[in-house]
């Protein structure tokens, strides 16, 4: 099972498993506002999503609210990601900051600082905060997914509830 792991935001995190280890890095989201970040964020999915290995799963860190305009830009990336994956046959999962954060460090109130000694420590990767947070996001989904029960395509499931959507 091949797992793309996204932490959302202006500067996107991405991680995934390459046949020689886990890669991951940041992403800036170009555009002067919001629609236009979301078309971007929608663009790179479809080119990753339709590459020839591809990926069964898209696992993403939950958004929460941060004031108006953060949330509806991280709902919308939320929705964006949703919906190409769908589009491509993709699973989708979605988890709570504090599982990633207590999956990686023990914590669920872990800093950005203690996120990034983990990925070195646990990875031997020196990265910033954004592809941090993407190969915690990566190591949680690789091995939670039979916990969360993503084991067909097409569907969506969110990490705290028994609730998917076919």
């Amino acid at each position: 099972m091949t797992i793309l792991a996204l932490d959302l935001g202006k500067h996107m995190g991405v991680a995934y498993q390459g046949d020689d280890g886990p890669h991951a890095f940041s992403w800036l989201l170009r555009g002067v506002n919001r629609e236009q970040r979301l078309a971007a964020l929608a663009d790179y999915l479809d080119l990753l999503l339709k590459a020839p290995k591809g990926f069964d799963v898209v696992v993403y860190e939950r958004p929460f609210a941060r004031g108006l305009h953060a949330t509806r830009s991280l709902w919308g990336y939320a929705g964006v990601i949703e919906a190409i994956a769908t589009k491509h046959g993709c699973a989708v999962l979605d988890i709570l900051p504090s599982s990633i954060k207590k999956h990686a460090t023990g914590s669920g109130r872990a800093s950005k600082e203690d996120m990034i000694a983990w990925a070195k420590k646990t990875h031997s990767l020196k990265l910033d905060e954004h592809a941090a947070d993407a190969l915690a996001v990566l190591d949680y989904g690789t091995k939670n997914m039979e916990r969360e029960h993503v084991a067909t395509k097409q569907k969506i499931i969110h990490s705290d509830s028994k609730a998917t959507r076919a």
